[in-house]
């Protein structure tokens, strides 16, 4: 125990502030343990909280380029980056060794589908379903149109940005691709689009990733049933 530096009496200076026997004064000694016993984080024990572990922020992890999808005339529906649903046994097996296609370019069996190697007249499901949150999207479950299915794809076209230009940004690439999408309905279907009650587009457009790392400049223009059911045959010339 320390002494009082005036009388030599033993004092308790972790309370006292002056000698009980002498009144002289006494310097507090802090509170808790001695700065030299330290934590596992190197601070003293029991003086304060240990300090928080630090958390990654988004701009630490990698970005990944997909495209981004809107239906049209509805909640919007994004898709993505790699989406992983939980599926089947069998369909977990097509989904990662992909969908088959015969010498025509239909897709005969059910599998996984690249977003970027899409081709007129494929049929499709949303990942997760026809009513799952939005993502963006790299891969998608492609199938035969004679099953039922969410998405068929009736045309591909290309947004006419060079190679280098910015993102003209979300908004600006899905109303582009819009505009460019409904007057070709007609031609797949065979009826306009204001005509057809139970019909409506979706799209899929770059992303900001996939437009500047890939010069993705391709809009996908699909079409679903306009109340969120499945289609059960390809819709291709239904009308004409």
């Amino acid at each position: 125990m320390p002494k009082c530096p005036n009388c030599g009496r033993n004092v308790d200076s972790s309370y006292q502030a002056q000698c009980s026997h002498c009144g002289a004064g006494l310097a507090m000694a802090p509170t808790g343990v001695p700065s030299t016993h330290t934590d596992l984080f190197g601070i003293p024990q029991g003086v304060s909280d240990p300090p928080a572990m630090p958390v990654p922020s988004s701009q630490d992890q990698p970005n990944k380029a997909g495209k981004v999808a809107k239906r049209f005339g509805a909640a919007t529906v994004v898709r993505v980056a790699i989406v992983l649903v939980v599926l089947g046994g069998g369909a977990v097996w097509n989904w990662f060794t992909g969908a088959r296609r015969d010498d025509s370019g239909a897709i005969t069996d059910a599998g996984g589908l690249d977003v970027f190697r899409m081709a007129v007249g494929d049929c499709l499901d949303w990942p997760g379903g026809s009513d799952s949150e939005a993502t963006e999207v790299e891969r998608v479950e492609g199938k035969p149109c004679s099953e039922p299915h969410d998405l068929e794809v009736y045309a591909l076209i290309d947004h006419p940005a060079s190679a280098g230009d910015p993102y003209p940004g979300d908004d600006a690439v899905y109303t582009w691709g819009v505009e460019q999408c409904l007057p070709l309905f007609t031609g797949y279907v065979g009826a306009s689009y204001e005509n057809v009650a139970d019909l409506d587009i979706s799209v899929f457009y770059p992303t900001t990733q996939s437009w500047k790392q890939q010069a993705d400049r391709e809009v996908v223009c699909m079409i679903n049933d306009i109340d969120g059911g499945q289609l059960v045959r390809s819709v291709k010339g239904r009308e004409a």
